[in-house]
């Protein structure tokens, strides 16, 4: 019981990664923690540093739901940045975004122009590229 309410509630704690493993340091058993890992394993291999790379998040996981929340966050701040600096258009669509090849369910995301514009289902299959404008 204690590493499922862990598993949906680590997505919620602030601090990054550090703080998550903190937290998960009071999961009693260590087969319990190490369920919550692999569960897990999106959200604590997330590097915002460096957030470009191909995803493919279950949105029912709370862990892939939170990855999908923070790069939505990351595009609209990217987006701005750009924009301030008048950066040349790289974006699929035109839009300044990071996000490319958006798809949920198999299916092309055709009815936003920013992923930061689409509201996230609580469950489905969400895949797509991000591909950030800073470097490492």
């Amino acid at each position: 019981l204690v590493s499922q309410i862990a598993w949906r509630l680590l997505p919620c704690i602030s601090g990054g990664v550090s703080a998550c493993y903190l937290a998960m340091l009071h999961i009693p058993h260590p087969g319990e923690y190490l369920s919550l890992v692999l569960r897990s394993r999106s959200l604590l291999m997330f590097n915002i540093d460096n957030p470009t790379g191909h995803y493919k998040l279950d949105l029912s996981n709370p862990a892939d739901f939170g990855v999908a929340e923070l790069l939505k966050l990351l595009d609209s701040w990217e987006t701005g940045v750009c924009r301030r600096r008048r950066l040349e258009l790289t974006s699929q669509r035109g839009s300044r975004s990071h996000f490319r090849n958006e798809r949920y369910q198999g299916r092309l995301i055709k009815e936003v122009q920013r992923m930061a514009d689409y509201f996230l289902p609580e469950t489905g299959m969400l895949e797509f590229d991000y591909s950030s404008s800073r470097r490492p």
